[in-house]
């Protein structure tokens, strides 16, 4: 698990990843493995993960039942993915 209670979303997935949180709501998640691998993030309901840069978009999977929404990332080796919480 990323984040934790650092930040309003949470990630969860496989280690060998780079989190790097920044104050205005966007982070960079980045894989450093060796193989393809992929989280999922959790935001607040209301809010939406919307991509910045990077390749790969995240994927809506669904609402859980507290409303909370996810999303899936999925990184090629030594990729990462600029998002934003809105």
């Amino acid at each position: 698990m990323l984040a934790g209670d650092v930040a309003p979303y949470r990630i969860d997935g496989p280690g060998e990843a780079g989190w790097f949180a920044y104050d205005n709501g966007t982070f960079v998640l980045e894989n450093f493995a060796p193989i393809p691998q992929r989280w999922t993030v959790r935001v607040p309901e209301g809010r939406e993960l919307i991509r910045i840069a990077g390749r790969e978009h995240p994927k809506r999977l669904g609402t859980d039942a507290d409303g909370s929404v996810r999303y899936e990332v999925r990184l090629a080796p030594s990729s990462l993915v600029l998002c934003k919480l809105e």
